[in-house]
């Protein structure tokens, strides 16, 4: 990602982004829309992002599918607790 350390905020901020998009819109956002939102200009920045996130247990997805991301009750804990 190209050297650019994610701090726990940032990691927040996707979390709550990603819950907020599928509570008010009914599903998940876009990479695209996720990268505009945190500050990440390319797409294999976001997927980074959010591979890490996932092996974390704070995102699941549907492999191959797209907008199937989804918080876990443990990224929740964490986006709150990070804010």
């Amino acid at each position: 990602m190209s050297g650019k350390l994610i701090t726990p905020a940032e990691d927040a901020a996707l979390i709550q982004f990603v819950r907020w998009s599928i509570s008010s819109r009914g599903y998940a956002p876009t990479y695209r829309e996720i990268g505009r939102k945190v500050g990440l200009r390319s797409s294999s920045s976001v997927h980074a992002h959010i591979e890490r996130l996932v092996d974390k247990g704070y995102l699941t997805r549907v492999a191959g599918e797209p907008r199937t991301l989804q918080t876990t009750p443990e990224g929740m804990e964490f986006a709150i607790a990070n804010n």
